[in-house]
């Protein structure tokens, strides 16, 4: 069972995302902010995170990187769920740790980025790992 971590402004997303992942024997840890994500992210030292790339208090992109400067945080897999065009994200995001997906969410694309990013040495090492 892997703790993954959810952050998203939306709350019907949230509770939708927790349950699937729950569905999945996983353990959802959810957060409503960026910043209380990051709150979450140390407290709980996630093995995957989920977030949303446009929310209106602390963005992904802004959490993502306060994740990566944290340890435990430098090779962290994530996956980018969002409404925004994916070009424009992928185009800002560039990490080869990172999966992105599209609003709203087709349940079984999430599920195998899971169990893809979750499978041992299937996620690229992060800066300086071997």
């Amino acid at each position: 069972m892997a703790t993954i971590l959810i952050v998203d402004d939306d709350p019907n997303v949230r509770e939708l995302l927790a349950e699937f992942v729950r569905t999945l024997g996983h353990k959802p840890v959810n957060a409503s902010t960026g910043y209380e994500g990051i709150e979450l992210f140390r407290a709980n030292h996630p093995d995957l995170l989920i977030l949303d790339y446009q929310m209106p208090v602390g963005t992904g992109a802004d959490t993502l990187s306060a994740v990566r400067g944290f340890v435990g945080g430098e090779a962290l897999p994530v996956i980018f769920v969002t409404g925004s065009p994916l070009a424009a994200v992928k185009a800002h995001v560039a990490d080869p740790r990172v999966r992105f997906l599209s609003k709203p969410v087709e349940l079984n694309s999430l599920k195998a980025a899971i169990d893809t990013l979750l499978k041992p040495g299937q996620t690229p090492p992060g800066p300086g790992r071997p």
